[in-house]
């Protein structure tokens, strides 16, 4: 299948909202988890998950 250059990057953009989207929904249910457990949402906590879980570390994330 070949895309035209046009169609290829709206595609992409597609999948990174998508992408977004989903992590922002995530973001959301982590808060409102740590919140039931009374833990406060910061860097610090997600260094740690990210420690625990033995993922790698995200380029880059804010913490409204």
């Amino acid at each position: 299948m070949l895309l035209l250059q046009g169609q290829n990057l709206r595609l992409k953009a597609t999948l990174n909202e998508e992408k977004k989207l989903l992590a922002d929904e995530g973001k959301q249910i982590l808060r409102r988890k740590l919140k039931s457990l009374k833990i406060n949402f910061n860097d610090s906590i997600i260094t740690e998950l990210q420690k625990y879980f033995k993922l790698i570390q995200v380029k880059t994330y804010s913490i409204e």
